[in-house]
């Protein structure tokens, strides 16, 4: 006979196999068509892990999109530079807490400004 199990699909779901960290960083992000750009916004960091981040936008991003992150990292480098941390994934849920995309690839780049932050309307 099985026991029932005391755990929800809802907590199952939110084990992960990379550890999240939480930190709110500003970012834009585009969703690509290829090479088109069919949405370009500002949004917020909820999460980041080496798997995936998620993120937080005025308009929820449809699953399965594909979607380029720009980040503004905190940290500088040598102390002096502005670093912009690109992540590139796809959309696998997009809902009250966020839109979660799964890292392809990523980059760390240098810049030269900073991204302004989003002011309100994120989707919660």
């Amino acid at each position: 006979m099985r026991k029932n199990s005391t755990h929800s699909a809802t907590d199952l779901m939110e084990r992960r196999l990379r550890r999240r960290y939480p930190i709110a960083l500003n970012l834009e992000y585009r969703m690509l068509s290829g090479s088109q750009v069919m949405r370009a916004g500002l949004g917020a960091t909820v999460d980041l892990s080496s798997s995936g981040v998620l993120f937080q936008c005025q308009h929820p991003l449809p699953t399965q999109a594909y979607v380029e992150l720009r980040i503004d990292w905190p940290f500088l480098l040598d102390g002096v530079r502005p670093l912009r941390f690109n992540v590139q994934g796809c959309v696998v849920r997009s809902d009250d807490r966020g839109t979660a995309i799964l890292t392809c690839g990523y980059e760390f780049r240098l810049c030269s400004t900073r991204i302004a932050p989003a002011t309100a309307g994120f989707h919660r």
